[in-house]
C-alpha cells in the first residue's frame, strides 16, 4: 500500500474530527484564514470563515454524522489541493436517517494546516432533513 501524503493525511484528520465531533480538535486543522464554500451555489449558503464554520459545526442538527474514508481511487492531489469523492451516514436530533454524497475539495499552504475546504453535497439529502 502506498504511503499518503502529509495533505490527504490531515484531510483523513478532519474526517475523524468530525465524525466524532471533536469540533475543538478540527478547529486545530484550520489556518486562521481558512474559508468554507458550500455548493452548488443555488442552495445559498454563504461562505464561512473559521469561527464561523466551527460555529456552525456545533449547531448541525446530526445526532450521528459518519463520513466514509474515501477510497484511494476517489482521491485526486495536486501539490497544493486534495479533492475526493465520498459519502455520509447519519440520523438527525429529529430521528431523521440522513445520506450524502460530497465532493471535498482541501487547499493547503506550506505550514500544514486547512486553508479552505470547498464541498459540493447533494442538496435533495439537505433539503429533505429540514423538511
Amino acid at each position: 500500500m502506498a504511503a499518503i501524503s502529509p495533505h490527504l493525511q490531515l484531510a483523513h484528520a478532519w474526517i475523524r474530527a468530525l465524525n466524532e465531533k471533536k469540533i475543538d480538535q478540527l478547529g486545530s486543522l484550520l489556518a486562521d484564514d481558512f474559508l468554507s464554500t458550500v455548493r452548488p451555489a443555488s442552495m445559498g449558503i454563504k461562505p464561512l470563515d473559521k469561527e464561523g464554520y466551527l460555529q456552525s459545526l456545533r449547531s448541525i442538527p446530526m445526532k450521528v454524522l459518519t463520513i466514509a474514508i474515501p477510497a484511494a481511487a476517489d482521491v485526486v492531489e495536486t501539490q497544493d489541493v486534495v479533492q475526493f469523492y465520498t459519502t455520509s451516514e447519519g440520523r438527525s436530533t429529529h430521528g431523521f436517517e440522513y445520506k450524502n454524497e460530497y465532493m471535498f475539495t482541501f487547499t493547503f499552504m506550506d505550514d500544514g494546516l486547512i486553508h479552505g475546504i470547498v464541498e459540493f453535497l447533494d442538496p435533495t439529502a439537505v433539503a429533505e432533513m429540514s423538511i
